[in-house]
């Protein structure tokens, strides 16, 4: 049986997608404001936890974002979390 969004709900749309060659499970992030990386400072942090690929977008408010604002900043093992120390804001 096919559900109904709540009434009154809103979605958007995503800023980006990408082919599965890149990832196929992104693992949710948050916008960087610490002080370790400041050329991170604004972007919004984000992998991909099958393929271990950490990204870095620069948003564009609610347009759609083209490649040339994404950074591909590491590759790990596996990310299984991105989360952002509460004392500076910095990644975990």
């Amino acid at each position: 049986m096919a559900r109904r969004a709540p009434a009154g709900a809103k979605f958007a749309e995503p800023v980006w997608d990408y082919d599965h060659t890149l990832g196929i499970s992104i693992t949710g992030g948050f916008v960087y404001h610490g002080a370790a990386c400041p050329d991170l400072e604004g972007k919004y942090l984000f992998a991909d936890y099958a393929m271990g690929q950490v990204w870095a977008l620069e948003p564009d408010g609610d347009k759609p974002v083209g490649l040339e604002r994404i950074k591909h900043i590491a590759t790990a093992p596996t990310v299984v979390a991105m989360i952002r120390q509460p004392r500076n804001d910095d990644v975990l």
